[in-house]
C-alpha cells in the first residue's frame, strides 16, 4: 500500500505541473515540448494561416527559388510544393529532414544575406535602367512566374561577378547584369569545382563563390 501511494504521488505532481503550464502559458508550452521544429517555425515565421499571405513565408519561398528549388507559387502560403522544396533543401544540406523551417534551416537559407549575395531589390525605375544597380531580378534568374510585387529579395549579380573575378574567372563588366560572359564564367567556375554545369547560381555554386567574398559569414 505504501509503495502504491509512493508511485501515485509523482504522477499527480506531474499532472499538476502540466496543468499549471497550460493555465499560465496555454497550449504553446506543450506544443514546444512535443514538436520542437514546428514550434521553431512558428517563432521564426509567425502564425501561418492557409488563407492569408505571410511575408516571411514569401521570403523563404523566394530564397528557395533563388537557390534552384521549386517552392511553387511565391504567394506567402506554405503548401505541399513549398514543404517538398524545404525537405529537398534540408536533404541537400545535411540537415534533419523535418519539412519545417526550423532554426538550423533558417540559418542555412539566410546565410548569404549578411555577405551581400542576397539583397532587397532596387526601386523599379533604378532596377531596370541603372547599369550600376544590383541587377538580375528573380524573373531573370529563374524564369517567369515571380511577380514583381513579390520580389522582396533577389540575387546580387554584381557581388557574384566580383566573386568570380576574385576566383580568377572573367565575368566581363561588373554591371549587375546576367550577360552571356557572366554565364560562361559561372559555367567555367562550376566545371573547375566539379559542380553541375548549368550557368545558374544554385546554393552549392553560391556556397563556393562565397568563399571568395571578404564578408562571407561562417556556415
Amino acid at each position: 500500500m505504501n509503495i502504491k501511494n509512493k508511485m501515485v504521488a509523482p504522477i499527480w505532481e506531474i499532472a499538476t505541473i502540466l496543468g499549471l503550464c497550460l493555465f499560465v502559458a496555454g497550449c504553446d508550452v506543450v506544443y514546444r515540448m512535443l514538436h520542437k521544429e514546428g514550434a521553431q517555425e512558428k517563432e521564426l515565421l509567425g502564425e501561418i494561416n492557409p488563407l492569408e499571405r505571410n511575408s516571411v513565408v514569401i521570403e523563404v519561398q523566394a530564397l528557395l527559388n533563388i537557390y534552384g528549388y521549386a517552392p511553387g507559387a511565391i504567394d506567402g502560403k506554405i503548401g505541399l510544393r513549398t514543404r517538398n522544396a524545404i525537405e529537398q533543401f534540408q536533404r541537400d544540406n545535411n540537415l534533419e529532414e523535418t519539412r519545417f523551417v526550423d532554426q538550423a534551416t533558417w540559418e542555412k537559407l539566410t546565410r548569404f544575406k549578411e555577405s551581400g549575395f542576397i539583397v532587397e531589390p532596387l526601386p523599379a525605375q533604378e532596377d531596370s535602367s541603372s547599369p550600376g544597380g544590383v541587377g538580375s531580378s528573380l524573373v531573370e534568374q529563374r524564369g517567369a512566374g515571380v511577380k514583381r510585387s513579390h520580389r522582396i529579395i533577389e540575387l546580387n549579380i554584381k557581388e557574384v561577378q566580383l566573386a568570380l573575378q576574385r576566383a580568377g574567372f572573367d565575368p566581363g563588366p561588373v554591371d549587375g547584369r546576367m550577360g552571356e560572359k557572366t554565364k560562361k564564367a559561372i559555367m567555367a567556375f562550376q566545371k573547375t569545382y566539379d559542380l553541375k554545369i548549368d550557368g545558374r547560381i544554385g546554393y552549392q555554386t553560391l556556397s563556393l563563390l562565397a568563399e571568395h567574398s571578404p564578408s562571407e559569414p561562417s556556415p
